[in-house]
């Protein structure tokens, strides 16, 4: 089979020649055979992922396209300057660029219809069908579902109307095309039972093309119909379906495989082995999970061995994320960490494609994940960096209208919640207010409002130890959470052992008030044995309010901000006499 590498080395020589005659002979026919070769260069830039070479040989087509449209507005004329703004659309696409595949693809629709007025011929009609398609898929991509419906239901009622006067494959295959990208979308707006219809017909349709022609192309759409068919019983919850139609998929892809190893059939029994591991996993069985995610690994390394387009970046990237998502299910951290950290090694292919913004907000994942495993592992200042990272991204999808307000206020909450445990308050409290200011400025919505009500708990208790803070000398603060927090707890305390617990740290309390007025008058020079005593006591409080269920925000952040002041006159890690491990509201 010709390489794309070949091709283009052909259609270069070709080209020469073209202009040449292009420059002798100004004729419409040598002016659309020039047009053609740069359309052709086009499509072979396409194929080898370079997008912008591709752009360029299009422009070039296009200018001489409108130029032959503007002498002659013949149905062939016109088809030439459909196609190829459909190839600037299908460029632009490629560059997550969607505004402007969408006015690629309104300016050939505009023209399609136009043939249509004046011939409802098959290859007209046709036309039409693929223009439809085209803008359905940019509005599916936009997450305009709605829209993407009423363009895919008129491209069905098109190959419906061709199912009446032909049984070609083609035809068909068009028609179980349509019916495939309607449960596409009814898929993703909930409705999994038009979607399961939606494929079903699809299947049918595929199973009667099979019949009529063993192609490799219909036992692979066959295979596709079944996987949409898994994706629509793993939506539904039904997981043993999902897993005896993605079985009956993956044993079609290894045949296919064992038929034609092509780049994409070996990539077709990569997403096969990833399904089998999605069913796995939600099944709750992560090991099994883990070997299917293996399997899909070896195939991602001998097709990345191939090829290294964006695509083989990412499909390596999922799987090292998921499979530290795995390891994290079975509670190895240190392998999960590993893994990640080779998710962000395989990321930077993804963040250097300028032409696959879209993939930022994938990128994040495993710096927020590392941040995550640091946090849980007292590592906090390498936690904020890895925060740091994934927050960075999101402020640029932000900038690019790209970005999920809910990440982004996960990410400042996150950072608030990491500097508390460094002690640094302020900062805490300054994260936690950048994290409210953000969500208030959304419109009302469930998730938004509970994210909302913690972020505004988490400003107003931290806002108010702070504020003591500034006012009093750290040893005053002590003194006062010691004596009201043990009596306020005191008063919550479910049984008659906690209530005595609590009675006798009141009475501690008190005895180290007394000792603070009659052994440090100056407080210049504090008695290290006093600051021990005070830092057991601390901790004693807080497992008390741990154990005791009770509900004491400021109080427990007063006992962080003590324990960082008496750590500090100890010189020790502000974390080495306190375990608030079980403080999950701080």
């Amino acid at each position: 089979m010709q390489q794309p590498e070949g091709a283009k080395e052909w259609y270069e020589q070709s080209l020469e020649i073209r202009r040449r005659l292009a420059e002798t002979s100004s004729s419409p026919e040598a002016l659309r055979d020039l047009s053609t070769i740069y359309q052709d260069l086009g499509n072979v830039d396409r194929d080898m992922q370079q997008p912008e070479g591709a752009k360029t040989w299009y422009e070039q087509s296009v200018e001489i396209r409108r130029q032959l449209a503007e002498k002659s507005s013949s149905p062939q004329t016109l088809r030439d300057l459909s196609n190829i703004y459909e190839c600037l659309g299908d460029v632009a696409g490629d560059m997550q660029q969607l505004d402007d595949a969408e006015a690629w693809y309104e300016q050939s629709l505009e023209i399609r219809r136009q043939l249509a007025e004046n011939s409802s011929s098959p290859e007209t009609l046709r036309g039409l069908f693929v223009a439809y398609v085209k803008l359905g898929e940019v509005d599916f991509g936009m997450q305009q579902l709605e829209a993407a419906k009423v363009w895919y239901e008129q491209a069905f009622n098109i190959t419906s109307l061709l199912m009446k006067t032909s049984s070609s494959p083609e035809t068909i295959r068009d028609h179980a095309f349509s019916c495939g990208k309607l449960g596409d979308v009814a898929e993703k707006l909930q409705q999994p039972e038009v979607a399961v219809g939606c494929h079903e017909q699809a299947l049918e349709l595929h199973r009667k093309i099979l019949a009529t022609s063993n192609s490799l192309q219909g036992l692979r759409d066959i295979s596709l119909s079944i996987e949409r068919l898994g994706n629509a019983a793993l939506t539904m919850g039904n997981l043993a379906k999902a897993r005896e139609l993605f079985t009956e998929m993956m044993d079609m892809k290894e045949q296919l495989v064992e038929m034609a190893a092509s780049p994409q059939a070996l990539r077709d029994l990569y997403i096969s082995y990833s399904k089998m591991g999605v069913v796995a996993r939600e099944m709750e069985h992560p090991a099994e999970a883990r070997d299917w995610y293996k399997k899909a690994l070896d195939i991602c390394i001998q097709v990345g061995s191939r090829s290294t387009n964006i695509q083989s970046y990412y499909d390596l990237f999922y799987i090292q994320l998921v499979s530290g998502d795995i390891a994290n299910d079975m509670q190895n951290q240190e392998e999960a960490r590993n893994w990640y950290i080779k998710a962000v090694q395989t990321s930077e292919e993804l963040i250097g494609d300028a032409a696959n913004t879209s993939h930022l907000q994938l990128v994040a994942i495993p710096y927020e994940n590392i941040g995550d495993i640091c946090s849980q592992n007292d590592e906090h200042h390498d936690a904020g960096e890895w925060f740091g990272k994934a927050l960075a991204i999101h402020l640029q999808l932000r900038d690019q209208s790209l970005g999920n307000v809910l990440d982004l206020c996960r990410l400042y909450e996150k950072s608030g919640t990491n500097e508390v445990h460094l002690g640094e308050m302020e900062k805490a409290l300054d994260w936690y207010t950048q994290g409210l200011s953000l969500i208030e400025r959304e419109e009302d919505h469930v998730r938004y409002e509970l994210v909302r009500e913690d972020l505004q708990s988490k400003v107003l208790n931290l806002s108010s130890a702070v504020e003591k803070l500034s006012q009093s000398t750290w040893l005053d603060l002590s003194i006062g959470i010691l004596r009201n927090a043990a009596a306020g707890a005191g008063m919550e305390a479910a049984d008659e052992e906690q209530r005595h617990q609590l009675t006798q740290l009141q009475t501690m309390a008190m005895e180290i008030y007394s000792r603070w007025e009659a052994a440090n008058d100056s407080r210049g020079d504090m008695d290290m044995g006093l600051l021990q005593h005070s830092a057991d006591l601390l901790r004693h409080i807080a497992e008390v309010f741990s154990h005791a269920g009770t509900d004491h925000d400021n109080d427990i952040i007063g006992l962080y901000l003590i324990a960082g002041e008496i750590a500090n006159k100890l010189e020790t890690d502000p974390y080495a006499v306190m375990d608030f491990a079980e403080d999950d509201e701080v």
